[in-house]
């Protein structure tokens, strides 16, 4: 391997050809070697004021001239490993920048361009993914199009859609895996066909919930058509008059009407809107290891578990793969009386 000069900021940790440092006075570069014994000049400013470092951070050559991409310096990843920090970007103060500040050797910044780790929001993302240049090493909480799995409706039609795949290619006992997601349409454009569906089992209870809405917002549960008239598709008006009573898409799904409930239920008089409680996972194991033993709660963990696989790999060859981006996904469980998820 060539012997390949590059100097690195203290502050951005990035790495600029050695053959532009001209522009440091000599005095404020520091002579190191690398793991391999490789020659590295460190820049020991404490500021960003100079733009070069950035405008050359990605360009890197051997002494022969060549030009090497990120990437393609492994022996350089170990390098920048060896820094005593790492730094994240939180664009959200929830629980996540709290056990990030507790990390030890952790570091929060506020630059868009100087993290190695982003929790950022889905609206930063959009704004900014495509416009941003990532180094190999860096990281970030989303997949581009996250909303495949994320969105009411479009998880509802990957499921579907990989439902049918299923019997196709492995007949209909393979597809019975999928059957954890309740009957559902999209309003309103699926209306006509939900109304059908919904006259075939007069008096059920059905969940309305905004496709890209979150934490329970904008959820309600009807009995009648005229509950949801607002959603109501009318073939008669313009295109004019749709425009101007269009509303916000929802799924509709059947509800379930016999949840499998612990020790109290919410109509009872007892039952204060205030005061909540979470089990952890292991507490409720052992509740309903005790009320229904062993083997009936490992075929639901089993069964839980298969939710979790059959979604993701509905929208496998969907989400788009990249290399930077991780997405932490999580899941409501509800069970019925029976424990089926």
């Amino acid at each position: 391997m060539p012997k390949i000069k590059v100097h690195i900021c203290s502050v951005c940790r990035r790495t600029v050809p050695y053959g532009m440092s001209s522009y440091r006075s000599p005095q404020r570069l520091k002579r190191s070697s690398g793991t391999d014994g490789t020659v590295l000049h460190r820049c020991t400013c404490a500021d960003h004021s100079d733009s070069q470092c950035y405008n050359f951070c990605n360009a890197r050559r051997d002494e022969g001239g060549k030009m090497y991409r990120p990437g393609h310096w492994p022996w350089l990843d170990s390098y920048r490993e060896g820094r005593s920090c790492i730094r994240y970007r939180c664009g959200l103060t929830n629980t996540i920048q709290d056990v990030l500040n507790q990390r030890p050797g952790w570091v929060e910044v506020k630059d868009d361009g100087d993290w190695d780790f982003n929790w950022c929001d889905v609206g930063w993302l959009r704004e900014n993914f495509d416009h941003s240049y990532m180094e190999e090493h860096v990281r970030i909480c989303h997949f581009r199009n996250h909303y495949e799995l994320t969105r009411k409706n479009l998880m509802v039609k990957n499921l579907k859609r990989y439902r049918k795949t299923l019997e196709r290619e492995a007949g209909r006992l393979e597809a019975a895996k999928c059957d954890f997601f309740p009957c559902t349409f999209v309003l309103p454009s699926e209306y006509h066909i939900f109304v059908e569906e919904f006259k075939r089992s007069p008096g059920s209870t059905w969940i309305m919930k905004p496709v890209a809405r979150s934490q329970g917002k904008g959820i309600f549960l009807f009995r009648k058509l005229k509950d949801i008239i607002d959603w109501k598709k009318d073939g008669s008006r313009s295109e004019e008059q749709k425009d101007e009573a269009q509303v916000e898409s929802y799924v509709a799904q059947r509800y379930i009407e016999n949840p499998y409930l612990i020790a109290v239920q919410k109509t009872a008089p007892d039952y204060d809107p205030e005061k909540g409680c979470k089990w952890q996972m292991q507490q409720l194991r052992q509740y309903l290891t005790a009320k229904h033993g062993f083997e009936t709660v490992q075929t639901l963990f089993k069964e839980i578990d298969n939710i979790f696989i059959r979604s993701l790999l509905s929208v496998q060859k969907t989400i788009i793969n990249d290399k930077h981006c991780f997405e932490l996904y999580g899941y409501d469980i509800l069970l019925d009386q029976d424990l089926k998820p």
